[in-house]
């Protein structure tokens, strides 16, 4: 079968949903399937209804030597929009501004002219997700039921929960230090540091932390860590390549991972196939999903002395993580396959 991977090319960024479509296509060619990557226009906030019209105008129903193109699977707005017989979409979000982020994306705009903007092109770009999940049919799959029960609660459309495998990595354990690794891009709503701000609570001073990533918050997080006095405690570690990240899982004793209201959140996944636990808040959206699942780690209130509680209960014990790492490798072994999710996209 010819299947079009089709994802918004947004540059210089390397999101989840990039992940997942790579990993798609190195799957369907290892099952036999010939795949192709296929970047589809992709605008900023403004501009966004361009990028739905221009994806709508797409013709993927053939390949460029007019041979017919079997399936397309596509992941994010604007792509819904793809007309195509043999169309699935995996979804990882619709644009959140519009959806479920509509009340914290409209509070601080300045002036009721722009306001009155931001609702005519939500009221839009609501129309077209319409049309595009009426012709979707029951062809839709989400990566998380978070994501799902957005669907639910806005349009009311049927879903499946399809849940992406960790990326094809060479996992590894190598103990379980007394430290806590925390990664991801250094903005808001990922809420890294707050496992910084869980330290002084602690009573295990021992304990440290390792953060990888970059992004506009890494001085604040910075200037952060020498405020509260904990050089010597916590490290940031920047951009980390492959084997550093791999490296940085298979020693750490568990993983901190709790953004706010996250579609689902790789992370964790990548956790549970290094045998670790996950720590994470009731808010995280796909990762207390996971966790809560798998049973393969803590989920706590968002509050920085529950996490010091929590994390002073279950370093105290190292057998604990080590159980948990178990269960969550148990977990995502039995639970997430690229073969599977192969045969169910394109059956």
């Amino acid at each position: 079968m010819k299947v079009a991977v089709a994802i918004p090319d947004v540059p210089f960024v390397e999101g989840g949903h990039l992940v997942i479509a790579r990993e798609l296509v190195r799957s369907l060619r290892l099952y036999g399937h010939e795949a192709e990557l296929v970047f589809t226009p992709m605008n900023p906030l403004g501009k966004v209804l361009l990028a739905y019209g221009a994806t709508a105008a797409i013709d993927l129903r053939h390949d460029g030597n007019g041979r017919p193109i079997d399936r397309v699977v596509s992941f994010r707005y604007p792509t819904f929009v793809l007309n195509h017989p043999g169309h699935t979409l995996w979804l990882c979000h619709r644009l959140r501004e519009y959806y479920d982020l509509w009340e914290e994306f409209q509070a601080p705009l300045p002036t009721y002219t722009a306001l009155a903007k931001e609702r005519l092109r939500r009221l839009l770009v609501h129309g077209w997700d319409k049309r595009a999940f009426k012709r979707l049919g029951n062809r839709v799959f989400t990566i998380s039921d978070t994501v799902g029960a957005r669907l639910t609660r806005w349009g009311g459309h049927p879903w499946q929960t399809l849940y992406p495998p960790a990326p094809e990595r060479a996992y590894r354990t190598e103990g379980y230090e007394k430290s806590i690794f925390a990664v991801s891009r250094l903005v808001s709503h990922k809420r890294v540091g707050w496992v910084i701000e869980a330290l002084p609570y602690m009573e295990n001073k021992d304990v440290r932390v390792r953060i990888a990533g970059e992004g506009p918050e890494e001085e604040k997080i910075r200037a952060r860590v020498q405020e509260l006095g904990l050089t010597d405690r916590v490290t940031l570690l920047g951009r980390v390549d492959e084997e550093g990240l791999i490296r940085e899982y298979s020693r750490c004793g568990l993983v901190f991972f709790a953004p706010l209201k996250e579609d689902y959140g790789f992370v964790t996944v990548e956790a549970f196939k290094s045998r670790k636990a996950v720590i994470t808040t009731d808010d995280s959206g796909g990762a207390q999903e996971l966790v809560g699942k798998s049973g393969a780690g803590i989920v706590t209130p968002p509050d920085s002395r529950e996490t010091a509680k929590a994390l002073d209960r279950i370093f105290s014990t190292p057998s604990e993580l080590e159980r948990l790492g178990e269960i969550g490798l148990r977990w995502a072994e039995e639970n997430l396959s690229w073969e599977r999710a192969v045969k169910v996209l394109v059956s």
